[in-house]
């Protein structure tokens, strides 16, 4: 301790033969009054401090509760949406692969109808074709026996005089057992 006192007033002294120094006389420099206003400040000001920091500790705690509160809230709703995510994903596929199946099963019955159209569209165009060749057949025929009446009429004209019918007349009379 003496060391630090002889240090001291050596640079008191050097700083009195320059200007600069330390000032190590006590009633001069106001030491005492400043550590009696200190003493006095901590005394007096220390139930004002200490409730003053106690407050503020008071406030930092809570807050700090408040943040573990909110941090464990929005943990619980992280882990709520992170499930409802999960849920929507499998909502999501689920749907994906009804729509898949739905559209197959739609994809299937328009095919099954288109070929059932197709069917009774074949079976209207054989119909109508076999009743158009009915109807063609008749003509036809139609046609023929009217040629082929034409014809004998035409060879009867042709062949028949007025001895052949006289001749044909008495063979149908005769034919019938009567006369006349």
């Amino acid at each position: 301790m003496h060391n630090i006192l002889s240090l001291f007033n050596v640079i008191a002294e050097e700083g009195a033969r320059e200007g600069f120094g330390i000032n190590t006389d006590i009633f001069d420099t106001n030491i005492i009054n400043l550590a009696l206003l200190w003493a006095v400040l901590l005394y007096a000001g220390s139930d004002f401090l200490s409730s003053t920091l106690s407050d503020r500790q008071q406030k930092i705690v809570t807050a700090l509760q408040e943040a573990e509160e909110q941090l464990s809230y929005s943990k619980a709703r992280l882990a709520e949406a992170e499930k409802q995510v999960a849920q929507t994903e499998t909502s999501i596929s689920q749907i994906k692969a009804d729509a898949e199946a739905a559209a197959q099963t739609l994809k299937e019955s328009i095919l099954q109808e288109g070929k059932k159209d197709i069917e009774s569209i074949a079976l209207k165009g054989k119909s109508n074709i076999a009743v158009l060749e009915a109807n063609v057949r008749a003509q036809i025929q139609q046609t023929i026996a009217d040629l082929a009446l034409k014809r004998v009429v035409s060879k009867l004209k042709q062949n028949l005089t007025l001895e052949t019918q006289n001749s044909f007349i008495d063979k149908s009379i005769s034919q019938l057992g009567g006369t006349v």
